[in-house]
Formats: C-alpha cells, sequence, structure tokens
C-alpha cells in the first residue's frame, strides 16, 4: 500500500510540474495571438515576415489550435491530478487504518501473553488449583473454554 501511494504521489508531481508548464505555453500562445491580432504594420510582430491577411489568419489558426491541444492536455492532466488526489488519501487513511490495527493486534497480543503467563503459573501451582477445583471446576471450565485453553482438573495442576 506504501509503494502504490507514494507512486501515487509521484505521478501527482509530475502532473503538477506538467500542468505548470503548459499553461506557461498556453500564456506565451495567448500573447502571441494578442500580439498579431493587435498587429497594423506591414511586418509579423511574430516573424518579421510581410503580414498578409492570408498569413495573419494562418498563423492565428496555427496558434488557436496549439492553444486548444496545450489546454486539451492541461485539463486531461488536471482531471487526472484530481482523482490522483483523491486516491493518494485513500491510500494515506488506509494506511493509517492499518498501522492503528496493526497497534491494536499488538497490544492484544501482549495482553494474551501476560494471561497465559498468569494462568501456567496458577496452572503450576497446586494450592491454587485446589482452590479452583473446590470453587467449581465448572466455571474454571468455561472460563478456559472462553480463553480457548485446555481444562486440566486440579490434580494435574
Amino acid at each position: 500500500m506504501e509503494k502504490q501511494a507514494q507512486a501515487a504521489r509521484e505521478k501527482l508531481a509530475g502532473l503538477r510540474v506538467e500542468n505548470s508548464n503548459l499553461k506557461n505555453g498556453m500564456d506565451e500562445l495567448k500573447s502571441r495571438i494578442e500580439k498579431l491580432a493587435a498587429a497594423q504594420g506591414v511586418l509579423c510582430p511574430l516573424c518579421g515576415q510581410s503580414l498578409s491577411p492570408e498569413h495573419r489568419l494562418a498563423t492565428l489558426e496555427q496558434l488557436n489550435a496549439e492553444g486548444t491541444q496545450l489546454g486539451d492536455r492541461w485539463r486531461v492532466n488536471k482531471s487526472a491530478m484530481e482523482e490522483l488526489a483523491i486516491q493518494t488519501t485513500d491510500y494515506e487513511n488506509q494506511i493509517t487504518k492499518s498501522a492503528s490495527a496493526d497497534s491494536d493486534r499488538l497490544s492484544a497480543s501482549r495482553g494474551i501473553a501476560q494471561l497465559s503467563e498468569r494462568l501456567e503459573s496458577l496452572q503450576n501451582n497446586p494450592a491454587i488449583g485446589s482452590r479452583l477445583e473446590q470453587n467449581g471446576s465448572r466455571k474454571s471450565r468455561n472460563c478456559l473454554a472462553r480463553a480457548n485453553l485446555p481444562w486440566r482438573p486440579a490434580g494435574n495442576w
């Protein structure tokens, strides 16, 4: 799960960088389009050639097409980034829950080990074993059964 979360974070970072570069490219294209649209002279402000109406129109169409391609790619990346952000959050939540469950499991395991040691010490003490037998072997059996431990009569303590 950690590897998946890391891969998602890396891809998200890559898309952010790409979108930043796309935005810069779109801004540059917009500036070039604005210069060309506002040009009033005989020379093209972009390439220095003579600016005929056909040249102006063809160049504007080309720049707009490039801008559209960059914008389309930017929107695809933005959508992917939103999905990756959600996915990364989900991974991180699952990792947190898993860590919490591991901690709970470890704590329960320690508690079981301590209780097992205490039970073994009680089972190995004949005086306590006799008292348990006298106080009701049925209760003792029920307690041991709930703990999934074998029942041994008092004489075998």
